[in-house]
């Protein structure tokens, strides 16, 4: 399991981007051996509420079940980066329990 974290238009410490990946790895560890790459996009959101200025895309690539993305906002970077990568988790498991019921 690769974690891949980019930071555009953030001046993003590396203090900061470990406490990210340790997250992902945290949340996702029970599926490290079948992902193959986890990217966190992390970028300035411009669009109201003014307040919720970071934006966060992460996508994770599952042979099996093709990508899985989720999305959020919040005005701490690290923060949005946790919440997006907890919502990646759920729609893990949900896109599992669905194909296990498929058997």
């Amino acid at each position: 399991m690769k974690v891949e974290i980019r930071a555009a238009g953030l001046g993003l410490p590396p203090a900061a981007k470990r406490a990210i990946s340790r997250h992902a790895y945290f949340e996702l560890s029970r599926f490290a051996d079948r992902l193959s790459r986890i990217t966190i996009q992390l970028s300035q959101d411009v669009t109201p509420p003014a307040d919720l200025d970071k934006a966060c895309r992460v996508s994770v690539d599952w042979p099996l079940l093709g990508r899985i993305e989720a999305e959020t906002r919040h005005s701490d970077p690290v923060q949005a980066a946790c919440v997006g990568v907890s919502r990646v988790r759920q729609r893990l498991f949900c896109r599992l329990k669905i194909a296990n019921q498929r058997r």
